[in-house]
């Protein structure tokens, strides 16, 4: 299993980012230089129009076992830090490269999510068919909290 790191970059340009250096990585594909993801998240606007955001704005993933151009990050426009921060690079902890996995096992796009309210004012998250999601749910629906435990949090 490869390594995650943290990569921290000016905010907006993680996409630009993420397929110049990748470009870079895929030109030496005799190298194992690893892959760079940007976790993003599709969006709809009131009126319809959909657009993609990163989930979490001004970091990219790098999922390597070479840390052998980690100079090529370095010298990318965008670039801040790896984190966490400190004289020496680090992996993400088991932990939290298993959350980066758990998004994208979506692929680099989580997509939208659509909601209802059911008659107990609780967030109903609908599901097209328990096979899909690999999870089991009886009645066809999944509740997450109500709309006053949202307020109140």
């Amino acid at each position: 299993m490869s390594n995650y790191y943290c990569i921290w970059v000016k905010t907006g340009f993680e996409n630009k980012f993420v397929e110049k250096i990748q470009s870079i990585f895929d030109s030496v594909p005799e190298e194992q230089n690893g892959k760079l993801h940007c976790i993003g998240k599709q969006m709809r606007l009131r009126n319809g129009k959909e657009y993609i955001d990163p989930l979490m704005p001004g970091y990219v993933f790098w999922e390597t076992d070479s840390l052998s151009r980690i100079q090529d990050i370095k010298d990318e426009d965008g670039f801040i830090d790896f984190l966490p921060g400190g004289k020496e690079l680090k992996p993400l902890s088991a932990r939290d490269a298993e959350l980066v996995n758990s998004f994208l096992k979506f692929g680099s796009v989580i997509p939208i999510v659509n909601v209802q309210f059911d008659v107990n004012d609780r967030i109903v998250i609908p599901q097209a068919s328990s096979a899909s999601s690999g999870v089991p749910y009886s009645n066809g629906f999944r509740f997450i909290r109500s709309r006053t435990s949202l307020r109140s949090s």
